[in-house]
């Protein structure tokens, strides 16, 4: 795997970043914001994991529709 992403970074991603045409805002600022994310995504997961842990259908459905959520409210967080 080693030399195909070595291969995608010379020949992909390092022209891209040369030219200065990789910006879009949404991306940037949720970079930025990354860490806090990171640093609390596992409250959630525990809390729903609790109450819904001998349902796993349901566990599920609530986690995707709270990812869903979540990314939702980060996009609109970040346009601002």
């Amino acid at each position: 795997m080693l030399p195909i992403c070595a291969t995608l970074c010379i020949f992909g991603f390092l022209p891209i970043m040369a030219r200065n045409t990789f910006h879009v805002r949404f991306l940037e600022l949720w970079g930025k914001k990354s860490l806090e994310i990171y640093l609390w995504h596992v409250i959630p997961i525990l809390v729903i994991k609790y109450f819904f842990e001998k349902n796993e259908m349901t566990y599920y459905i609530i986690t995707f529709t709270t990812i869903a959520l979540l990314t939702l409210g980060s996009y609109l967080y970040c346009k601002k």
